[in-house]
């Protein structure tokens, strides 16, 4: 999208779920210049399903600025409470259950 000078707001959704999955993994995308697509080299394990959405190819199949913030919230106060609720318990967690959970 971005070669093809076809910018529009849903290409910042994009690099947005680049950028959170880049935050979760540790690890940069690749970009093949053969197939002008971007890959990622490994998934977060982290908002894995959100991100997909985000890195759609149809950029009308991706989400909007306003169903992902709903979507953060959402995960946040989930979060919030099930912390609340379970202080001790998260606390002994390992980095794998924290990222299922």
């Amino acid at each position: 999208e971005f070669y093809t000078g076809k910018y529009d707001p849903s290409l910042d959704i994009f690099t947005y779920a680049l950028t959170i999955n880049q935050l979760f993994t540790e690890v940069k995308h690749d970009f093949s210049t053969l197939t002008r697509r971007i890959k990622l080299v490994q998934k977060s394990p982290v908002f894995d399903n959100l991100i997909e959405r985000c890195l759609h190819t149809n950029p009308w199949e991706r989400p909007c600025t306003l169903e992902i913030e709903l979507i953060l919230r959402l995960h946040k106060e989930v979060f919030e409470r099930y912390i609340t609720k379970h202080r001790f318990r998260y606390a002994d967690m390992s980095l794998d259950e924290k990222n299922q959970l």
